[in-house]
């Protein structure tokens, strides 16, 4: 709610009103979707984990209205984003620490893999992912929780010219928390949310 306020303060909002979650969860907890589905916004949920997918669809089928006047579309991407389009080993947490499951990296040692369940997910780059849902270079909020590859995501979408008006980048498992330079791509940072980093981007009608 906190972007959603900066964007009625705005005069101008010349970006789709379209959110992308990726690491969704279960679509409420943790969730940076979730009110914006409920304020009318498409919306396109990535999440791996099919307990968790499920989850989300139950539990925002009341808030979707694709009869509106707007048509409000939602769409559930049983997937992860990564740099190929592939199936990948996926480290499933146990239920306390669920939303911690992560593409499996054996030269990482920022998790804990005691306790873990391994699956094959499937992976799709950013490039695959955007032009098979058709997603404008220009949209509202771009949210991304990928346990460790949030950065290595964002970086695909900003060299793809991809300019949403607010990025939600969570950095908990990131190695290093200062190598996205936004200035060069017109953001400001707006600064922290627990574990999230919030980006502005400056429009330039070109």
């Amino acid at each position: 709610m906190y972007v959603y306020r900066r964007i009625i303060a705005r005069q101008t909002f010349p970006y789709k009103k379209l959110v992308v979650d990726i690491g969704a969860n279960d679509g409420i907890l943790s969730s940076n979707s979730y009110n914006f589905i409920q304020l009318g916004w498409d919306a396109i949920l990535v999440e791996p984990q099919s307990s968790q997918m499920n989850l989300a669809k139950q539990n925002l089928k009341r808030y979707i209205h694709p009869h509106s006047e707007h048509g409000q579309k939602v769409d559930f991407v049983q997937a992860v984003l990564g740099m190929k389009n592939d199936m990948v080993d996926f480290v499933i947490k146990p239920d306390l620490v669920s939303m911690e499951s992560h593409v499996y990296n054996e030269n990482s040692t920022n998790f804990d893999t005691s306790s873990m369940t391994m699956i094959k997910v499937q992976s799709l780059t950013v490039k695959t992912f955007t032009e098979k849902y058709k997603i404008p270079k220009h949209f509202g909020v771009l949210s991304i929780d990928a346990e460790g590859s949030s950065f290595q995501i964002l970086h695909q979408w900003l060299k793809l010219g991809y300019r949403p008006a607010y990025i939600i980048c969570e950095i908990l498992h990131e190695r290093r928390k200062d190598n996205i330079e936004m200035l060069n791509y017109d953001y400001k940072l707006l600064g922290m949310r627990g574990w999230n980093l919030l980006f502005e981007h400056s429009y330039q009608k070109k």
